[in-house]
């Protein structure tokens, strides 16, 4: 069960004496792991921190990735670049749970401003992603192989005009494949705007459309886990959604504190929205072991509704100290638009709604969601050498979840399956968490520096997904080592 890791990245830069403006070169990654991977705990009390027979994972993950990338700057033709990455990934996993994958990426980017047209910027270019996947678990369509193809179109103009409006209009049209068979084009659309209304306040608006085709995990993962398991759904559909935002950006200045707050109020709306959700979807015919458990579905019209706000900068406390700091806050109303929308039925033959699944529909708020977030971090420096840092984290209480957990919690309890238990927690723990942490460090010198970095620094007990404890108090000693380009 202990957990090690090893990483070397790289990165190059040359710049062509032969060719005025053009650079070019290759970044890397390389990483090897061994760790844990814990999909359950074994009940709600003392076995917070214990797994679920047959719910816990050994991994030894090798990953790699090459970047190669040339970018071109001219004074006539504007800039050309070109950027790809081979990303190789092997989970070697027990319990039957690995995986092994490769992609190829590549991305054409083209910006130019015309000034024979009032000096319009110009961004356009050609994105290009293939995944070849070798898995058992994603045998759900029929095949441990699967390959993904993916490429889009984009191009986008804007125009600043007189120093006080920036109007940007743009498109993108995707293409999707998988395994070759399920294919799908859909054209997306944005536009946005800014205003500077006064010194340093400025409005912004936007909308956009989003398109979310289902991955090879949503679509074919089937495994087990214990007695319970996660169960394919070859018949997803894609996601569409659009968003539209307001927001103002205001410049403050109070004595020796310098900053910005930003608020914005959004809504999004998702059709085809793709949830993971719990419930009977095994065949007890065919695996009596594994009948409850996670599937992707479509559950229909979604809306989320929300606001989010943040105040950065930085401080002189005093002669030798520096404060810089960052507080956000963000409230989201997620609700369903048809919770009488029979998405599925279950092995059972059960009509599946948000009404018949929810274990608190009278709200109708989507499962597993935070309503409040808030985040923030506060660092002072001392002498230009000494940095002390706090951050903090909150994340309100979950109003609703899918009801077939403690039906699958009354179902395990008994002599012949080991039961699971999560409401008592569930309705102990509904009152939100506030996470902290925080890090000290000294710069030895420019190239040498040593931490002391701590998480969840008052150890709190907390859980932000049904039947998964979160990492207790950690501390790690840090020492840091930068090579100059000599």
């Amino acid at each position: 069960m202990a957990s090690t890791r090893a990483r070397m990245n790289f990165n190059t830069r040359v710049r062509s004496k032969k060719f005025k403006g053009v650079n070019y070169g290759v970044n890397g990654n390389v990483m090897y792991s061994e760790s844990n991977l814990t999909f359950a705990w074994l009940d709600d009390t003392s076995g917070l921190f214990r797994a679920y027979p047959g719910a816990v994972f050994l991994r030894k993950q090798f990953i790699f990735n090459i970047d190669p990338y040339v970018n071109i700057f001219t004074d006539t033709d504007g800039k050309h670049s070109f950027r790809a990455r081979v990303l190789y990934a092997d989970n070697d996993m027990t319990a039957g749970q690995s995986s092994r994958a490769t992609t190829y990426y590549g991305n054409y980017n083209f910006q130019k401003t015309y000034k024979n047209l009032n000096n319009l910027d110009f961004i356009g270019g050609l994105t290009g992603t293939y995944t070849n996947s070798y898995a058992q678990l994603y045998a759900g369509g029929g095949s441990p192989n699967n390959n993904l193809l993916n490429v889009s179109g984009y191009g986008q103009i804007e125009k600043k005009i007189r120093e006080l409006v920036n109007v940007s209009v743009g498109g993108r049209i995707e293409y999707f494949a998988l395994n070759d068979t399920i294919t799908q084009i859909k054209p997306i659309f944005r536009a946005g705007a800014s205003i500077k209304l006064y010194q340093e306040t400025y409005l912004r608006g936007s909308y956009g459309q989003g398109f979310r085709f289902p991955t090879i995990t949503e679509r074919y993962i089937k495994t087990g886990v214990g007695n319970f398991g996660v169960f394919p759904n070859p018949e997803i559909q894609p996601e569409t959604s659009w968003n539209a935002e307001i927001g103002i950006k205001q410049g403050l200045k109070f004595g020796k504190i310098y900053g910005y707050f930003d608020i914005a109020a959004f809504w999004q709306e998702y059709q085809n929205t793709i949830e993971y959700l719990f419930g009977f979807w095994g065949d007890p015919s065919v695996n009596p072991n594994s009948v409850f458990g996670f599937k992707f579905v479509n559950t229909g019209e979604t809306r989320v509704l929300g606001i989010d706000a943040s105040f950065t900068g930085k401080a002189k406390i005093a002669k030798n100290v520096d404060l810089t700091f960052m507080a956000g806050y963000n409230y989201i109303v997620p609700t369903t638009l048809n919770p009488d929308y029979i998405y599925t039925y279950d092995k059972l033959n059960r009509p599946y709604s948000y009404n018949s699944t929810s274990l608190d529909s009278t709200s109708k708020i989507l499962k597993y969601r935070f309503l409040h977030n808030v985040k923030g971090d506060f660092e002072f420096k001392l002498y230009k050498k000494i940095a002390i840092g706090v951050s903090v984290k909150y994340f309100s209480k979950i109003l609703n979840m899918d009801a077939a957990i403690e039906e699958f919690e009354n179902g395990t309890t008994g002599p012949y399956i080991q039961d699971i238990r999560y409401m008592d927690y569930y309705n102990s723990h509904r009152f939100g968490n506030w996470i902290f942490d925080a890090r000290i460090s000294y710069d030895i010198s420019k190239k040498h520096k040593i931490a002391i970095i701590s998480t969840n620094i008052g150890n709190r007990v907390y859980s932000l997904r049904p039947l998964k404890i979160e990492q207790p108090r950690t501390i790690m000693l840090q020492y840091t080592f930068n090579l100059d380009k000599n």
